[in-house]
C-alpha cells in the first residue's frame, strides 16, 4: 500500500501537470480545470488560451480582486450576461485578476467564486503585465490612467483576432470600464454591454457566413486547363522582368501614401534580403512602424490601416522576390486551379500553400502575366483578406504595381498608392 506521503506527492504532481496543460477542448475533457492559473511575466498561458479560442467571441475582464467596484462589476456581468452564455459555445470569458489596491493571490482565489462556469477561465497576474499590455491596446483614452494601467475594464473580442509575438494585444471590438478618470460614455452598464455583445455575435455570424460564401466563389465556374504551374509561374516572372532580375534584388523602397478612414498619410515600405520588411506610416498620433525579420513582428506607435492580426498574416507572406520565385526551394507548393471568367478578364487562378501554413489564391492576367489579386484563405476554408494590385508601371527594368487595395470582410479598409519605387541589386 502506498504511504500517505507518497500519495501526497502523486496529487501534487498531478496539479503541476494540470496547470501546464494547453487550453484545448481535448485537455479539458480529460481533466478538471483548476480554479485559476498563475501567469508568468510573458503571459504565455493567457496568450495561448486567448489564441486557442480565436474561433469564439471572447470576453476579457481585468479586475482588482480587492476592489469593491470590480467585484460589483463581476457580479453584475455574471448575473446579467455571463451565466446566460454558459451553454453558448460561441462565447468564452477570460478573467484576469491583477494586484491593484494591494490585492494578493488570496483575494483572487476568493473572487473567482463570483464568476464560475464551463465557459469561464480565471488567471492571477501577480506582475500586472496584462494591465499594461491591454492598456496599450485600448488607445488614447486609457492614458488618463497612471502609466496606462488598465483595470476594472470589461472587453469583448470578435472571432479571428489573435495575440501574436508583439507586446500589444489586438484592440477589443468594444469595452466598458468603471474608472472615474475616463469618459462616462462607455461606463459599465450591463444592459448596454449585453446589447453590444448581441450585436457583435450577430455580426460575427454574418461575417463567417459571408467569408465562406466569398471563398467558395473563387473555385466555382473554373475552366480546367492542361497547363503546369511552371508555365504560369514563368509568365509571372516574364511580366516582372525575368526571374534572374527578381533574384538579384537586394533592397526595394516604396514611397507614397496610405489611405484609410477617409484620410491619407505618408507611407514608406522597405524590403531587404533575406527577410527584412518595414512599413512606416506618418500618422498624427505618432509614427506607426511595423517590422518583420522573418521570425518576429515588432510594432511601434499606433496600429493604423489594417488591424494587427490581419496585417500580421499579410506580413508573414512578404517576400522580396515574391513566393513564386524558387517556390520549390522555399518549401512552397504552387498548384494551377484553372481559369475563371471574372472582372472582364479570363485570368489564371493559382493556389499557393506557403511553407508557413498559409494558403493564397492568386489571379494572374493571362495576357500580361500581372498578378492582380491575392486572396488569403483561412485553414477552415474562409476568405480572410483580399489584396488587389493595379497601376502596373516599368521601374528599373521591372513591371511593378503602384497601387494595392486591401479588403477585409468584403469592405475596402486600406489603399496604398506609390509614386516612387527604387531598387538596388546584388550585382549592379
Amino acid at each position: 500500500m502506498k504511504s500517505i506521503k507518497g500519495i501526497s506527492r502523486y496529487f501534487l504532481c498531478c496539479a503541476v501537470v494540470l496547470a501546464s496543460l494547453p487550453f484545448t477542448s481535448s485537455a479539458f475533457a480529460q481533466v478538471e480545470k483548476p480554479r485559476y492559473y498563475v501567469l508568468d511575466k510573458t503571459l504565455s498561458r493567457f496568450k495561448s488560451d486567448f489564441n486557442a479560442l480565436k474561433d469564439k467571441t471572447r470576453l476579457v475582464f481585468i479586475v482588482g480582486p480587492s476592489c469593491g467596484n470590480c467585484l460589483r462589476g463581476m457580479d453584475d456581468l455574471n448575473r446579467h450576461v455571463v451565466q446566460a452564455l454558459q451553454k453558448d459555445a460561441r462565447v468564452h470569458t477570460l478573467v484576469l485578476h491583477v494586484p491593484a489596491l494591494n490585492a494578493t493571490e488570496k483575494h483572487a482565489s476568493a473572487a473567482v467564486a463570483l464568476m464560475l462556469g464551463p465557459n469561464v477561465t480565471h488567471y492571477w497576474d501577480p506582475l500586472a503585465e496584462s494591465s499594461y499590455a491591454f492598456g496599450r491596446a485600448l488607445g488614447p483614452e486609457i492614458k488618463k490612467q497612471p502609466k496606462g494601467f488598465a483595470w476594472d475594464v470589461w472587453m469583448a473580442f470578435a472571432p479571428g483576432d489573435t495575440w501574436g509575438e508583439q507586446n500589444t494585444p489586438p484592440a477589443p471590438d468594444f469595452w466598458h470600464h468603471q474608472l472615474w478618470r475616463l469618459s462616462k460614455t462607455n461606463y459599465l452598464d450591463t444592459k448596454k454591454f449585453s446589447a453590444s455583445l448581441k450585436a457583435l455575435l450577430g455580426k460575427a455570424a454574418k461575417a463567417k457566413q459571408a467569408a465562406f460564401k466569398r471563398a467558395a466563389e473563387h473555385t466555382t465556374g473554373i475552366l480546367k486547363v492542361d497547363h503546369t504551374s511552371d508555365l504560369m509561374v514563368d509568365e509571372f516572372h516574364e511580366s516582372r522582368g525575368g526571374v534572374d532580375k527578381l533574384k538579384g534584388i537586394q533592397t526595394m523602397r516604396y514611397e507614397g501614401r496610405a489611405a484609410f478612414n477617409g484620410q491619407s498619410y505618408p507611407l514608406v515600405i522597405t524590403h531587404q534580403r533575406p527577410h527584412e520588411y518595414k512599413r512606416l506610416v506618418k500618422h498624427p498620433q505618432g509614427d506607426a512602424l511595423v517590422r518583420w525579420d522573418g521570425k518576429t513582428i515588432l510594432r511601434q506607435g499606433p496600429v493604423v490601416g489594417l488591424s494587427a492580426p490581419v496585417h500580421d498574416k499579410v506580413i508573414r507572406a512578404q517576400e522580396i522576390d515574391h513566393w513564386f520565385t524558387d517556390w520549390q526551394a522555399k518549401g512552397h507548393k504552387v498548384t494551377p486551379i484553372g481559369m475563371k471568367s471574372v472582372d472582364n478578364h479570363l485570368p489564371w487562378l493559382m493556389q499557393t500553400d506557403l511553407a508557413n501554413g498559409q494558403t493564397w489564391y492568386t489571379y494572374m492576367d493571362s495576357h500580361k502575366g500581372d498578378a492582380y489579386r491575392d486572396v488569403l484563405i483561412s485553414p477552415e476554408g474562409a476568405e480572410t483578406v483580399v489584396i488587389e494590385y493595379g497601376d502596373y508601371q516599368a521601374v528599373q527594368g521591372l513591371r511593378l504595381a503602384h497601387q494595392a487595395k486591401y479588403y477585409v470582410d468584403g469592405a475596402l479598409v486600406l489603399t496604398d498608392t506609390f509614386n516612387k519605387i527604387h531598387m538596388t541589386y546584388n550585382n549592379p
